[in-house]
């Protein structure tokens, strides 16, 4: 049985794995070099026992609030390229050691499906169907914060599963 996480108060402040899937039933991973900010977070096909597919929530001081931590490399966090200007428009999601993104949950519907979204900006993280090669490494899989709704709300549904 898979256990949906649609309300982030429910964890009563601690920290909880979880593995997070996009609208394409793709799981969220930290590929890439992971020695430095900038490691590329992505979605492929989920890959069993892969700890860079999975992620702690941690809850912040405002219950309602948390950020994405790797477990395979706990000194990273879910961010995005422009977090330190908050320049989000478009911003790939990347791993970043200082720039933790403090996310919100709001769930769609009915649920399972949840957005994430920034809590400083109101921004969305955004699963794309195909992006501009000409601009991703990787067409298939980029993840980046975009204003609610847009382009495609579905594209901006993820399921969040315990582990």
């Amino acid at each position: 049985m898979v256990n949906f996480l649609h309300n982030i108060t429910a964890l009563a402040g601690a920290a909880t794995l979880v593995k997070i899937f996009d609208f394409k039933n793709q799981v969220v991973n930290l590929s890439g070099d992971n020695d430095a900010d900038g490691t590329a977070i992505v979605s492929f096909p989920e890959t069993p026992g892969a700890s860079n597919e999975d992620w702690f929530i941690i809850p912040q001081a405002d219950a309602a609030t948390f950020t994405l931590q790797s477990v395979g490399q706990p000194s990273f966090f879910v961010s995005y390229a422009g977090a330190a200007t908050q320049a989000f428009s478009h911003s790939q999601a990347v791993a970043s050691s200082s720039l933790p993104t403090v996310f919100k949950m709001e769930i769609v519907g009915n649920g399972p499906v949840v957005n994430l979204i920034d809590s400083a900006t109101n921004s969305v993280l955004t699963s794309w169907v195909n992006a501009d090669p000409a601009t991703w490494s990787d067409p298939t899989t980029p993840i980046t914060m975009e204003n609610f709704q847009m382009p495609k709300s579905f594209m901006q549904s993820f399921t969040i599963t315990l582990s």
